[in-house]
C-alpha cells in the first residue's frame, strides 16, 4: 500500500498517471486469456468428471477448486507487479523526455536522484515477490516434464497445463519488464552525452554523465541488477522445454 501510494502521488505530480494507466491496461488485456483459460479448463474438468461418474469425488472437486484459486491469485499478483514496473519504465522515459525538452542540467541531477530513490524503493519492496516468481518459473520446467512422464505426451495433458503455461508466460513478462527498466537506465548516460546544452556546459555535461553511470541505476533483486541478457538466457531454456512438450503432444 505504501509503495502504491508513493508511486501514484509521484505520477500525479509528474502528470504521468493517465499514461501509466493506459499502458497498464495493455498488461491487463494480455493476461485476460490466462484467466479465461483457467476458467475453461476448470469447468471442463468438472463437466468431464460429471459425465464419467454420477457422483463427483470430493477430492477431485477440491483439486480443481484449489488449482483455480491458485492460478487466479498468481494472475492477480502478476498484474500488480506489472502495474508497478510499468510506472518505473514510464518514469525513466519521462526523465529523458523532460531533459531533452527543457535542456536544464541544473535540474537533471536532482531529478535523477528522485528517480533512483523510487527505483530503490520499488525494488526493495517487490524483490521478494519477484524471487518467488522466479522459483515458480524454474520449478515449472521439471513439473511439466513430470506431468508428461506420468500422464503421457497427449493433447489432454497439454490442455491441463495451459493455465500454468500462461502463468509462466506472465512471470517471464514481469522479468522482461524489470530488465527493461535497467536497460533504459543504462541508455540515459549515452543520451545525455550526445546532447548539446549550450556553451560552457561541457564540463557539467561530463560530470552528469559520469554521475549517472556511476550510480548504476536499474532494477535490483537483492543487490543483483537484473538485465535483459539474464532474462533472455532463462527464457531460452524454458522455450526449448515448452517446444519439446508441445511438439510431442501432436
Amino acid at each position: 500500500d505504501e509503495l502504491a501510494a508513493i508511486l501514484q502521488s509521484y505520477a500525479h505530480l509528474q502528470e504521468l498517471h493517465d499514461r501509466w494507466i493506459d499502458q497498464a491496461k495493455v498488461d491487463v488485456a494480455l493476461m485476460v486469456p490466462a484467466f479465461i483459460c483457467t476458467v475453461v479448463v476448470s469447468s471442463s474438468e468438472m463437466v468431464s468428471a460429471a459425465s464419467t461418474v454420477p457422483n463427483i469425488p470430493a477430492a477431485l472437486v477440491l483439486q480443481v477448486v484449489v488449482a483455480f484459486i491458485v492460478d487466479t491469485l498468481l494472475i492477480l499478483l502478476i498484474l500488480f507487479l506489472l502495474y508497478v514496473l510499468r510506472l518505473l519504465v514510464v518514469l525513466v522515459d519521462a526523465f529523458c523526455f523532460h531533459l531533452v525538452e527543457r535542456l536544464h542540467l541544473s535540474e537533471a541531477a536532482q531529478n535523477w536522484n528522485i528517480l533512483q530513490a523510487l527505483l530503490h524503493k520499488a525494488s526493495t519492496t517487490i524483490q521478494l515477490g519477484l524471487l518467488a516468481f522466479l522459483a515458480v518459473a524454474a520449478f515449472a520446467i521439471p513439473a511439466f516434464m513430470l506431468d508428461y512422464m506420468l500422464l503421457g505426451p497427449c493433447f489432454a495433458t497439454l490442455r491441463l497445463q495451459m493455465p500454468h503455461i500462461f502463468v509462466v508466460f506472465g512471470v517471464l513478462r514481469i522479468f522482461f519488464m524489470a530488465s527493461t527498466v535497467t536497460g533504459k537506465c543504462q541508455r540515459v548516460a549515452p543520451l545525455i552525452n550526445s546532447m548539446d546544452f549550450g556553451r560552457g556546459t561541457d564540463q557539467d555535461n561530463r560530470n552528469l554523465v559520469e554521475y549517472i553511470q556511476n550510480s548504476a541505476a536499474g532494477f535490483y533483486i537483492f543487490d543483483a541488477r537484473l538485465t535483459t541478457g539474464m532474462v533472455v538466457k532463462f527464457t531460452y531454456v524454458w522455450a526449448v522445454v515448452v517446444f519439446g512438450i508441445v511438439s510431442r503432444s501432436f
